[in-house]
């Protein structure tokens, strides 16, 4: 039996790693379940590349676009590249709405982000977008200036 919890690992020549994890159910053989293979073009376009268009020392405002009408919500990646590089890790932020304007909080302070953007419809999520800028987020002292 091969459902269970999958991990797909990958990691580029400089030791940047990123994770995602699916489950697997499988159905009996004689199941009447009906199977529906999603076609490509049933799922969402990619979104634009994110751009910042304000930035706090604990929060960035983001703003994409994207061609699809269908869109239930999306899928915000970011990772902070200050951190330790050789266990690079993701970090994830479901947006609960249809808006290509979000605010990621909780941030640090003096540090430097990438993100990039998956949107869902009924079908699943799209492609990615391509990644973002670099983004630093302020200083609190450049905040009390």
């Amino acid at each position: 039996n091969d459902a269970g919890l999958y991990k797909c690992v990958s990691t580029n020549n400089n030791y940047d790693e990123t994770t995602w994890i699916g489950h697997l159910h499988v159905e009996d053989a004689r199941s009447n379940a009906i199977f529906h293979r999603v076609e490509r073009k049933d799922l969402p376009q990619a979104p634009s590349q994110p751009i910042a268009i304000t930035i706090n020392s604990n929060s960035i405002e983001l703003v994409w676009n994207i061609q699809s009408l269908d869109i239930i919500d999306y899928l915000i990646e970011y990772y902070d590249i200050n951190s330790d590089k050789t266990n690079l890790e993701w970090k994830r932020y479901l947006t609960k709405t249809k808006n290509s304007r979000q605010i990621i909080n909780n941030l640090k302070s003096d540090s430097i982000y990438q993100f990039m953007i998956r949107a869902r419809n009924s079908f699943g999520y799209g492609s990615p977008s391509i990644l973002s800028e670099l983004i630093e987020t302020k200083s609190n002292q450049q905040l009390n200036d």
